[in-house]
């Protein structure tokens, strides 16, 4: 198996080319060879999947686009199964999809209880925020019934919620 970058700088096309960073850049978990790869989307998504892999939550501090930034902290936080690494996230609309894809992966919808307040207005607002993507990302509707706002539930798809 070869791990020299080196040979893909030999390649012509950008595909291959990009391909075969990406590749090196995951097995050696060295996400400066993401800066290589020609693409934007696929260079900043070389290096959250370096991060992820890598369960290194600081390989998503590259980031300046916080979208990019929030991604890579989610990501990780699956990763590495910490659902601290969630606080990191800069957004508010963030955290909240982080910790619940959390409490999805533990099929444990109650965690979104456990949210910090944050930037939310009120610890329930944090709540109805984490149920709501907790449905959507799930497609577990028996949660919505927690789900203190109609705007909220609406988002996440909630049936009864639907307009006609």
């Amino acid at each position: 198996k070869d791990n020299n970058p080196e040979i893909c700088k030999k390649l012509v096309e950008y595909p291959e080319k990009d391909s075969c960073y990406l590749k090196i850049a995951k097995e050696t978990l060295d996400s400066e060879l993401c800066f290589s790869i020609s693409e934007m989307y696929s260079k900043n998504n070389c290096v959250i999947e370096v991060a992820e892999k890598a369960k290194d939550e600081k390989k998503c501090e590259i980031f300046r686009d916080t979208s990019y930034l929030d991604e890579c902290y989610t990501r990780v936080a699956l990763a590495k199964q910490d659902v601290y690494v969630c606080e990191k996230t800069t957004r508010m609309q963030s955290y909240a999809r982080c910790f619940a894809i959390f409490a999805v992966s533990l099929a444990q919808p109650a965690l979104c209880n456990e949210i910090n307040i944050r930037t939310f207005s009120s610890k329930e607002d944090a709540a109805n925020n984490c149920f709501s993507y907790y449905a959507s990302e799930s497609r577990d509707y028996s949660v919505c019934n927690k789900i203190n706002d109609l705007t909220i539930a609406k988002k996440a798809g909630c049936p009864g919620y639907w307009t006609v």
